[in-house]
């Protein structure tokens, strides 16, 4: 499918709900992508959405500005602790997501609640991609070489000291 939409501003975001099919970003626009069309859902009212996340029945999308829930409303804010910008997000694996707000720290959300997760023990500045391990631990990519894993209330911190060396850690997967 072209559209001339996405391509002026590029698509950032894409996943499928169950709810409401492929869903794509681009700019500050959220739409569903059809066999032959492309659907306006919603726009965001700040910055640029930069993220999806299906999660059971709900979609979740992520503007540098705030974190957001897609209905048949349209996007309902969700009012997040603190006030940087957004970074790193991932699914939990229990149905919510964490996010790595600027300046902030790790967050979690069930849905529901906001938690704040390592504080003080997770570096809050340039994380750049979040990984939830099966396990349950948290593992956090950043610039300049630099990898945080978060477990039973511990951080442990690889970087130069341990000779990483791969520069900014843009994805995280978990293999095996």
């Amino acid at each position: 499918l072209q559209d001339e939409r996405l391509s002026q501003s590029g698509v950032y975001g894409m996943a499928f709900s169950p709810s409401h099919g492929l869903l794509v970003s681009s700019g500050r626009q959220l739409y569903r992508v059809g066999d032959n069309d492309l659907t306006l859902l919603a726009s965001s009212v700040g910055r640029g959405i930069y993220a999806i996340h299906a999660a059971g029945p709900r979609t979740y999308v992520f503007a540098w500005d705030g974190a957001y829930e897609y209905s048949a409303k349209g996007l309902l804010t969700l009012d997040m602790p603190g006030t940087g910008t957004l970074g790193a997000v991932a699914c939990d694996g229990t149905g919510g997501f964490l996010v790595m707000r600027e300046g902030q720290g790790l967050f979690q959300y069930d849905g529901k609640t906001w938690t704040g997760i390592g504080t003080g023990a997770i570096p809050p500045h340039g994380a750049t991609s979040l990984l939830r391990d099966p396990d349950g631990s948290v593992w956090i990519g950043y610039n300049g070489s630099r990898i945080v894993h978060w477990r039973s209330g511990e951080a442990r911190i690889f970087g130069s000291k341990e000779r990483l060396d791969i520069g900014t850690v843009s994805a995280l997967e978990k293999v095996g």
